[in-house]
C-alpha cells in the first residue's frame, strides 16, 4: 500500500501543504497500523539544519481517491521528543471539536483503453520501449566498400 504522510510545513506567513509517501505491505486501512515516521524539518523551515529530526504523528486516514491501494494520511509534527512542533496548529484543537473540515476532490477522467494513462489509472505501471538506432549508413558503406575482399587479379597472357 502506498501511504502518502501530509502535514503543513513552517513556511510564514503562509504554510504549504508537504507530503512524502512510503510504501508498505498488508496495510489494514486502521490509524493505528500506520507507522509513525521522521523527516528533515530543515527542508521545510521547521528546525535548523544541525538540528532537523522531527516526527509526523498520524492522526486521521483516508482512501486515496487517485491512486489504486493508496491512503491519505493525515499528520502532525512533532519535536524529536515528541511534544507538539511550534507549527503544529493542531495540536491545540479539542478532539472533540467538529468545527474543522477537510477534503479533496478529483475531477472524474477517463482515459481511452489500451492507452498507457489508462493502464496507470488502472494501478498499473507503464513501460514504454523504445528502440533507438544511431547507426550511420553513409559511413557504414564507406567502411564496406573501403575493407571488401580486392577483386581476383586476371592473369596476364603471354603472346
Amino acid at each position: 500500500a502506498k501511504l502518502e504522510y501530509i502535514w503543513l510545513d513552517g513556511y510564514k506567513p503562509t504554510q504549504s501543504l508537504r507530503s512524502k509517501t512510503k510504501v508498505v505491505e498488508d496495510f489494514s486501512g486502521k490509524l493505528e497500523d500506520v507507522p509513525i515516521w521522521a523527516f528533515d524539518g530543515s527542508s521545510t523551515e521547521q528546525s535548523p539544519g544541525n538540528s532537523s529530526d522531527l516526527i509526523l504523528k498520524p492522526v486521521a486516514v483516508f482512501e486515496d481517491p487517485g491512486r489504486k491501494n493508496g491512503y491519505l494520511i493525515m499528520t502532525e509534527v512533532l519535536n524529536a521528543d515528541s511534544t507538539p512542533h511550534e507549527s503544529n496548529g493542531r495540536a491545540g484543537i479539542d478532539d472533540d471539536d467538529q468545527d474543522f473540515w477537510f477534503g479533496f476532490e478529483r475531477p472524474p477522467t477517463t482515459f481511452a483503453k489500451g492507452t498507457d494513462l489508462a493502464a496507470v489509472d488502472n494501478g498499473a505501471i507503464s513501460v514504454t520501449p523504445l528502440r533507438l538506432n544511431l547507426t550511420d549508413r553513409e559511413t557504414c558503406a564507406q567502411l564496406k566498400e573501403a575493407f571488401a575482399p580486392a577483386a581476383p587479379r586476371q592473369s596476364a597472357k603471354h603472346v
